[in-house]
């Protein structure tokens, strides 16, 4: 039975043998006595990430034919050493051009298409363009999305002449410390002058009738009046001759308050309008000269008159 076991042990270690000799490799010396011992396989360190350029391996030319490189295309990028794909900035994205300003009259329905359309999201009106009643309540509503384009703007010559024939200062007035009118109106001191008038009701009067004095003397161009409700200076500001005060609610107001009525007189509820529009309110009002039409001057003398 023994004879049977060791027969079978050295049969099995006999194709062992048998298959290493195949591959090239030999035993260790001692585990088959009476066999002459051979070299190892050489081993081959690796060279790095396969690119599928199989010339650095010179043992697989006779198996493998030789190959180039894959062209890198914009789907497959090309890696480098370590085979990690390169760091690629993302490009800038490409400015989108504006949108046209909206000219002649402006309807609702163009309002909304032209906001629609906009990448901001803000309709564009021309300088001279007139708005439909129904516009008109659109933009009085929803001003954060509608503006209009100043002609000042485009135009540095412009500019430049109408600040030169508008030197003289605009006064100002708050009935009470808003840190964004302070900040505002620290922004345009050049162009601004405050009032010395207390912040209480007998203040308003006082202010009001101060302003009424300085433009009849041309000392001020106008007046900019931020209180938290505008129903009292309005009323005291347009019983004044020459004075013509609206209300800032949206940029549209303050455009057609000065083209049909040569408004001279801002009055701002800085409670209910946030500080950009607040900003955008302002700069149209200091941007024009406060001319009065004569149809609207023979109507105000007649009305003075009853």
């Amino acid at each position: 039975m023994a004879n049977d076991h060791e027969q079978l042990v050295q049969q099995i270690a006999d194709q062992v043998i048998a298959a290493l000799r195949a591959r090239g490799a030999t035993p260790a010396p001692g585990n088959a006595p009476g066999r002459a011992p051979q070299s190892p396989a050489p081993i081959h360190p690796p060279v790095g990430v396969c690119t599928g350029d199989y010339s650095k391996f010179t043992e697989l030319q006779t198996t493998r034919p030789l190959t180039t490189p894959r062209q890198t295309t914009s789907r497959s990028p090309q890696r480098n050493a370590v085979g990690v794909p390169p760091i690629t900035h993302p490009s800038s994205p490409t400015p989108q051009a504006p949108t046209p300003a909206l000219k002649g009259f402006v309807t609702a329905h163009q309002l909304e298409a032209a906001i629609k359309a906009a990448p901001d999201g803000v309709a564009t009106l021309a300088a001279d363009a007139r708005l439909t009643p129904l516009a008109a309540d659109f933009a009085r509503h929803h001003p954060a999305k509608v503006r209009r384009a100043s002609q000042q703007s485009h135009n540095p010559t412009n500019l430049a002449h109408n600040h030169a024939t508008t030197s003289a200062p605009w006064l100002w007035w708050a009935d009470a410390h808003c840190p964004a009118v302070q900040s505002l109106t620290a922004d345009h001191r050049d162009r601004l002058r405050p009032a010395t008038a207390p912040r209480t009701d007998v203040g308003l009067v006082e202010v009001v009738s101060d302003l009424a004095r300085l433009v009849a003397q041309r000392r001020v161009q106008g007046g900019l009046l931020f209180v938290r409700s505008a129903a009292r200076p309005i009323c005291y500001a347009n019983r004044c001759k020459n004075l013509r005060a609206v209300v800032g609610t949206c940029a549209e107001t303050v455009d057609e308050a000065v083209r049909e009525l040569g408004a001279n007189v801002l009055v701002i509820e800085y409670p209910y309008i946030s500080p950009a529009t607040m900003s955008d309110l302002l700069e149209r009002m200091l941007a024009q000269t406060p001319d009065l039409p004569a149809n609207v001057a023979r109507h105000l003398t007649d009305l003075h008159c009853r």
